[in-house]
């Protein structure tokens, strides 16, 4: 696994082990992380998996293609076998807590759970069960065979946790109207290269009934909507970010960063290096 990894002002408590691959499951680290403002880690592809409890500050991360901002109170999870980016809010830097790790026993929970795609669990409150796989792995009571086992249990009740989070929203989309349900497939999107008519088929509806729908309750197309809130996450990445701009119109569905240039300077009158310039680490909600 390849990192750039830049931690200035950060201070961090862990505890790491000595990798044994004939346990079906192991702590490879554990840890309290206060990040300064200038943290931010870059992995290349990962044998581990990580799941984080944000106790206070704001942040972004990415896993391969798919971008979320966690902030306080929010649980996220990093997969075996993914890329991964990751760095805090400047001005209102994290502190987090977070365990990693990997074996048959986690590759199975996350497959058997549904757990692969899920990223972003905002809300949701893993402060205790990680703390208390911390407290155990500092403890040095139990040989590492024990600990290990011990740590499985909790980690096995936090995937149900996972599990049920995710089952609980999807009841929950399913019980929203159309249009709530597509302003909320808008809201979530990390691939722009999406169309509308991709949207309205998760929707199991025709196009021209969604959008009929969708500007009925809240005043505005959803081609204008999406072409909106593609700008607003364009403006959040160039802020808090110093990803190149290339990356960032990729990120947005644009195969050209002229045309991405262009494309964002007629909508503010500024070019992308120009408004990261004059917006570096100011608030996400640009």
């Amino acid at each position: 696994m390849n990192e750039d990894i830049y931690l200035n002002d950060t201070i961090e408590y862990k505890k790491s082990f000595y990798a044994d691959k004939t346990y079906p499951f192991w702590i490879n680290e554990c840890g309290h992380t206060y990040c300064g403002p200038n943290y931010y880690v870059k992995r290349g592809v990962t044998s581990y998996y990580t799941i984080e409890y944000i106790i206070s500050g704001k942040g972004y991360i990415q896993e391969n293609d798919i971008v979320s901002y966690p902030c306080a109170g929010d649980t996220h999870i990093f997969h075996s076998g993914s890329t991964q980016t990751f760095y805090c809010n400047a001005d209102d830097p994290w502190e987090k807590i977070w365990i990693i790790f990997y074996g048959p026993l986690a590759d199975s929970l996350f497959e058997i759970y549904g757990l692969n795609q899920h990223l972003f669990f905002k809300g949701l409150n893993m402060r205790e069960p990680i703390e208390k796989i911390i407290e155990l792995c500092n403890s040095d009571l139990y040989p590492d065979y024990e600990l290990m086992s011990r740590c499985s249990t909790i980690v096995f009740d936090m995937i149900q946790q996972l599990y049920l989070y995710k089952c609980k929203n999807e009841l929950e989309l399913l019980s929203l109207s159309v249009a709530d349900k597509l302003k909320i497939l808008i809201d979530n999107m990390w691939d722009y290269t999406m169309s509308l008519n991709d949207l309205t088929k998760q929707l199991y509806c025709s196009r021209n009934y969604a959008i009929r729908l969708f500007s009925e309750k809240f005043k505005i197309s959803p081609y204008k909507y999406m072409s909106n809130q593609r700008l607003k996450n364009a403006k959040r990445m160039l802020a808090t970010s110093n990803i190149p701009v290339s990356d960032v119109a990729k990120n947005m569905g644009f195969c050209d960063s002229r045309y991405f240039a262009n494309w964002f300077k007629q909508r503010t009158e500024h070019t992308p290096s120009e408004y990261r310039k004059s917006h570096q680490n100011t608030d996400k909600d640009v």
